[in-house]
C-alpha cells in the first residue's frame, strides 16, 4: 500500500457503547483517546504511535445483570448497588434453609491485566456465610482479564462511583 491509502491523524477520540464482552459483562461506554494515529483505508486498520488512554464505564444495572448471570442456582440476587465505599450485593442463598445477606465488595487491578473482586464484609444470618460468599467470588475472579479482549490494554484503576464503575487504562 502506498501513502495515498494511509490517513495520518493528529488526535483520535472514539466512543463505543453497549459492548457485550465474551464472558457476559456489558460495558456501557468505552472511550478511547489517542495522539498520532495512522489508518489504512483498504482493508481498514488503525495503528497508534503511542498507547491510547481508555476509560470504561459499567453502570450498576449492567453489573447486576452480570452478577445474576454468574450466580449459582442456589443464589438469588436481590440487588446490586455501587457506591464509592463498595459494591453491595444483596442476595438470598439456599443451603437447606434460605439466608438473606449483603456482601460488600471492592475491585482491584492485579498486574495491570486482571480486574479482581475482593470481599470486604458479609452481613448475613447464618454460620459460615463469609466463607461461602468468598468461595463464590473466587469462582468468578477475575471478572475481567485483558487477555480475553481483542486489543491490548493495561489496566490502571477501577474506581467505584455512585451508580457505576469507572475503569481506566492504556
Amino acid at each position: 500500500m502506498g501513502d495515498s491509502e494511509t490517513v495520518h491523524v493528529g488526535a483520535l477520540s472514539a466512543q463505543f457503547e453497549n459492548i457485550l464482552l465474551p464472558f457476559g459483562l456489558i460495558v456501557d461506554r468505552m472511550t478511547l483517546t489517542a495522539k498520532e494515529a495512522s489508518a489504512q483505508l483498504e482493508p481498514f486498520s488503525l495503528e497508534m504511535d503511542h498507547p491510547a488512554s481508555v476509560e470504561a464505564i459499567v453502570h450498576e444495572s449492567s453489573l447486576e445483570k452480570f452478577v445474576r448471570l454468574k450466580a449459582p442456582d442456589n443464589v438469588r440476587i436481590e440487588s446490586v448497588v455501587v457506591r464509592p465505599e463498595g459494591i453491595m450485593v444483596e442476595a438470598v442463598v439456599r443451603v437447606l434453609l434460605e439466608f438473606r445477606g449483603i456482601a460488600k465488595c471492592r475491585l482491584r487491578v492485579e498486574s495491570g491485566s486482571r480486574l479482581m473482586v475482593e470481599l470486604v464484609d458479609v452481613g448475613v444470618l447464618g454460620v459460615g456465610a463469609k466463607g461461602l460468599v468468598q468461595n463464590q467470588i473466587e469462582g468468578m475472579n477475575p471478572v475481567l482479564d485483558t487477555a480475553t479482549l481483542p486489543f491490548q490494554i493495561t489496566l490502571h484503576e477501577a474506581k467505584l462511583e455512585h451508580g457505576f464503575v469507572r475503569v481506566t487504562g492504556e
